[in-house]
């Protein structure tokens, strides 16, 4: 069961944002999606976070999350909710910064870039999971502080088959 599970998306188009994102990012992964359904998807994009088929993704590998009926519930209202909301380009500019220099994103900046107002991919998977099941999978950082890298190594650590697959 794929609901409520996170996608991360590898091999990005070449010349697109997701190129770019892969790029700075020094990852075959490009993008995250929350699965609402076992079909649908919340897909933070430039036009905001989207309701998406999940079959619009290609090359994809979803976590494996453990979770209970209230858990999937919750990650699934949480996201929902979000549908609509615009993106977050700062978060984009503050990672990619961060990758590039090496320079660590102050706390105060990472606290600041994990508002409810607006939010990048990697941001609102990091949220919906522990704001709607409770779980914490990057101790360490502020949603905001997320990127796709992150959730593809994260996915490496568990010892989930990274392998993609086509959705």
């Amino acid at each position: 069961m794929i609901t409520a599970q996170i996608s991360v998306c590898h091999g990005p188009s070449p010349w697109s944002f997701g190129a770019l994102v892969s790029l700075v990012t020094r990852s075959p992964a490009y993008h995250c999606v929350v699965a609402v359904s076992e079909t649908e998807c919340v897909s933070p994009e430039a036009e905001g976070a989207l309701l998406r088929e999940i079959a619009h993704f290609h090359n994809v590998t979803w976590t494996r999350f453990d979770y209970t009926d209230a858990q999937r519930e919750g990650v699934v209202s949480w996201a929902r909710a979000r549908i609509g909301r615009p993106y977050s380009w700062f978060d984009d500019f503050v990672i990619g910064v961060h990758c590039l220099t090496d320079w660590p994103i102050p706390r105060w900046l990472g606290r600041l870039m994990s508002n409810d107002r607006s939010y990048m991919c990697s941001e609102l998977a990091a949220c919906a999971v522990f704001f709607g099941a409770g779980l914490r999978p990057f101790p360490a950082a502020y949603p905001g502080e997320v990127s796709p890298a992150d959730w593809d190594n994260y996915i490496t650590q568990q010892g989930w088959d990274r392998t993609p697959v086509e959705a």
